[in-house]
């Protein structure tokens, strides 16, 4: 009857009630956790795991681009200051063509000498900022390393000149120390800038340049620094100069054995040897 089949339908469903609750337990408990494909083990917090050889390469990468970044800023910034010290000494340089020349004074051969030894000191210091370029030429930094020196001799020169100067009876004291003062300082400052330059060379990696640049100084055997001179002290740095090449003066170091320049001296050492340079000079004798 209609009862029975009602009160069947009723039992059954009681024993489905259990079986039904845990499939949906466990079909939500599923739903929950990740594919087994995608379950991995998580580290515990604080730790880490170790760095491979692919995170080591990146980040030794990184910081090479970030130094290579750092070292175009700072080119950029040493060329601009270059730039400006090179605008300003031409500047400089135009000024005193154009102005007109002092009225003449008993003084002016003071004036003269410490304005060459003031000019040569700010030619050095040029020379001196050049260097420090890491992008310069080798051939260049060595042209402009000679320079330095040659400037820092000349400031030297004037300042001697300066101090030995005889004054004229109606010169004035006061004045004239204070241009012989200027004239030695310009010259320390001179050398002082020589010596940077060749410091500066070294710094961008161009020593060689500074090794085969022997010192000056050295060579008028003033130079007080030694083993520790910036400049080299090797006569072998000096390229062999033929007699043809040579000055038809005698060394006045030679003659006093003190000639630290060797066969790269310019100057003829003894008799015979200025003799066969005025041979070379004058050429042949034409019956």
């Amino acid at each position: 009857s209609i009862n029975e089949l009602l009160l069947r339908a009723t039992a059954e469903l009681k024993q489905l009630r259990p079986t039904a609750a845990a499939a949906h337990e466990g079909a939500a408990k599923a739903a929950m956790e990740p594919p087994a494909a995608k379950r991995r083990a998580v580290a515990p917090m604080g730790e880490r795991p170790p760095a491979g050889p692919m995170d080591d390469a990146a980040k030794k990468a990184a910081r090479e681009r970030e130094e290579q970044k750092q070292l175009e800023i700072a080119r950029a910034d040493m060329a601009s200051q270059m730039d400006e010290n090179y605008q300003a000494a031409m500047a400089a340089a135009q000024a005193s063509l154009g102005a007109e020349p002092d009225p003449s004074g008993p003084d002016d051969t003071l004036a003269s000498l410490a304005q060459l030894a003031e000019g040569s000191a700010q030619l050095v210091a040029t020379a001196a900022s050049f260097c420090a370029n890491p992008q310069a030429d080798a051939g260049v930094l060595a042209a402009v390393l000679d320079a330095a020196q040659q400037g820092a001799q000349r400031a030297s020169w004037a300042a001697v000149a300066a101090v030995a100067y005889w004054d004229s009876d109606d010169f004035d004291k006061e004045s004239s120390q204070k241009m012989r003062r200027a004239a030695v300082q310009a010259a320390e400052v001179a050398e002082q800038y020589a010596r940077d330059c060749a410091a500066a060379v070294k710094m961008i990696g161009k020593g060689k340049v500074v090794q085969r640049a022997f010192c000056k100084f050295y060579a008028e055997n003033r130079c007080l620094k030694g083993s520790s001179c910036e400049f080299s002290h090797d006569a072998n740095a000096l390229p062999n100069l033929p007699l043809a090449s040579k000055t038809e003066l005698e060394c006045a170091f030679f003659s006093k054995g003190q000639c630290t320049r060797g066969a790269g001296c310019p100057f003829a050492h003894g008799d015979e040897e200025l003799d066969e340079i005025m041979r070379l000079k004058t050429g042949p004798a034409v019956s």
